[in-house]
């Protein structure tokens, strides 16, 4: 099985490449974000082939050396005639070069194990089916009512019922070469024959039609069954909730990918780059550095600083400064910045070898908080309770207003106890009737907070 990914990139003489943020929040997510679903589609897969442009071959090639196995610049001319803001085009046309079993992941998906064998073996693959995505409504009606040449497929779909079905492209794939040949003259017609309509819908919005909705109008005309790489959603939500929960990765969730405005949450992109650096900090620390000589101000303000500047440092800086941490050698009253950075490199490393062991033995692990942070009071009517917790890549301080459960147990984590007496203590706050029956359910929640306590670094595990 091979996999594929398409990069068009974007075409502006009066700035450099590296400085497109493709969407994210700032340009070095964008970078990251190429980065971390690469090298995770090589953990899993032998075979990893870019579809790009002179251009996107020498950002994701020379300058970031990604772990591609085969590299095409088709798009340098295939798509000289065609808008950038159509990107579904570049995609669409990657997926008919294709001659063998493949798999066409976006740039802002990651994996955290190989697909299903059920997906690697389907004549067509998708992400996930979608009903109703309130985005397709007004774009399909105006293509049917005033563009020019659309595909009878789409036409019937439209008229068969008022519901609206979809499927997503995060991925796409499958063996039927002829298909996707197809497919991609459909889509390219859909554009040829209304150049001077495109006017009328937003490009976005042209994007999935002829991308996601054609793509599944088309397997329907012809009767193939679509596998859906999500195919236990339940029922269809189109803010599509859980899709970038970082912080569930890699013991709880195995997928993420990170559409529209999940690129620009802050608790999104600091687990993405967090996760990059985690795993892959050579490539992380060389990207940064890269960025940062192309002239792009990074978003994390601690790496302005010289103690911290990855133009000044390599990743084996970084990792010295960890050990110090680790070693309780790192001085806070010296730079509490450059030690609340190393602990959360330490915390960020730790995560996985704590909160991935089995449910009964992560119970057992004993805590304590963490005074690097504090709890503030203030009395009224009720008590309210606000965590401070450090950011250090921020280099700010923020606040976490603490709701009754994380109250209990913050106050149990004054002395140390294992997640399990901390969980027992809570259970004597709420309702007895409601947590007997489904004990697992309410320790599971207590875990869920143990983790975030973790990565605000407001406990700290109690050595055995």
């Amino acid at each position: 099985m091979k996999i594929v990914q398409t990069f068009w990139s974007e075409n502006n003489a009066d700035t450099s490449p590296l400085k497109n943020t493709g969407g994210w929040l700032s340009p070095e997510y964008h970078w990251i974000a190429w980065t971390l679903s690469a090298y995770q589609l090589r953990l899993f897969y032998e075979r990893l082939e870019l579809v790009t442009d002179d251009a996107g071959k020498q950002i994701l090639i020379d300058v970031f050396q990604l772990p591609y196995t085969h590299v095409r610049t088709d798009l340098q001319t295939a798509l000289q005639a065609y808008p950038q803001a159509l990107w579904a085009l570049a995609k669409i046309y990657a997926y008919s070069l294709q001659d063998e079993p493949f798999l066409h992941i976006d740039g802002d998906v990651f994996i955290w194990k190989r697909f299903e064998e059920r997906i690697e073996q389907a004549d067509l693959v998708a992400q996930n089916f979608e009903i109703d995505f309130p985005f397709y409504s007004e774009p399909l009606t105006t293509m049917r009512d005033k563009w020019a040449i659309i595909p009878s497929c789409m036409v019937k779909e439209l008229e068969r019922k008022t519901t609206i079905f979809s499927s997503n492209a995060g991925i796409i794939g499958g063996h039927l070469f002829d298909f996707f040949q197809e497919y991609k003259d459909f889509a390219f017609t859909i554009i040829d024959n209304n150049l001077s309509n495109l006017g009328t819908i937003k490009y976005n919005l042209i994007n999935i039609c002829i991308e996601q909705f054609l793509y599944y109008c088309l397997s329907r005309e012809k009767q193939i069954d679509l596998a859906y790489v999500i195919d236990n959603q339940g029922q269809f939500d189109p803010t599509y909730p859980g899709f970038a929960n970082f912080h569930r990765i890699p013991f709880d969730e195995w997928f993420i990918h990170c559409m529209a405005d999940y690129k620009r949450q802050e608790v999104v992109v600091r687990h993405l780059a967090k996760r990059l650096r985690r795993d892959y900090g050579m490539a992380y620390y060389r990207l940064l550095r890269l960025c940062a000589e192309a002239g792009i101000v990074l978003h994390w303000q601690c790496y302005q600083l010289p103690e911290l500047n990855p133009q000044l440092l390599s990743e084996q800086d970084f990792g010295r400064l960890e050990q110090l941490y680790r070693a309780g050698t790192l001085s806070k009253k010296a730079n509490e910045w450059v030690y609340f950075y190393s602990k959360d490199r330490y915390l960020y490393h730790e995560t996985e070898l704590i909160f991935g062991q089995p449910h009964a033995q992560l119970m057992a692990q004993v805590f304590v908080f963490d005074d690097d942070c504090y709890i503030e009071e203030t009395e009224g009517e009720e008590l309210k309770q606000t965590l401070h917790f450090p950011v250090a890549e921020m280099l700010k301080w923020e606040l976490f207003h603490l709701d009754p459960l994380n109250m209990v147990l913050l106050d149990a984590l004054q002395s140390p106890k294992s997640i399990k007496q901390a969980a027992q203590e809570a259970a004597a706050y709420f309702n007895p009737t409601e947590i007997a029956a489904n004990p697992l359910q309410f320790e599971q929640l207590v875990v869920e907070r143990f983790r975030a306590f973790w990565y605000a670094g407001a406990i700290k595990k109690v050595q055995e």
